[in-house]
């Protein structure tokens, strides 16, 4: 699997956990926006594991009307940190 797609997958079960859903409801294409559950408090959480998982910084980027889907997230994660995986 193509290593943008193995970090979309990372992301959606990080985003799946944290909205108590399942992860076939998400692809990397969903507007996770359209759950109530999505909000600031979410981009909170998020941002913490990125910052812990991928070396990422907080950056007035980061908010639920910019990173709103998996791939989104996933493509603003390769561009910004690059992808090293810390927890393998």
């Amino acid at each position: 699997m193509p290593e943008r797609q193995l970090l979309v997958a990372k992301i959606t079960r990080k985003v799946a956990r944290i909205l108590s859903t399942e992860c076939d409801e998400l692809d990397e294409g969903k507007d996770l926006r359209n759950f109530a559950e999505y909000d600031s408090l979410v981009i909170a959480e998020l941002l913490a594991w990125l910052e812990s998982e991928f070396g990422m910084e907080a950056s007035e980027y980061f908010t639920v009307d910019h990173l709103y889907t998996t791939g989104i997230i996933a493509d603003y994660v390769m561009e910004h940190a690059g992808w090293i995986d810390r927890k393998s």
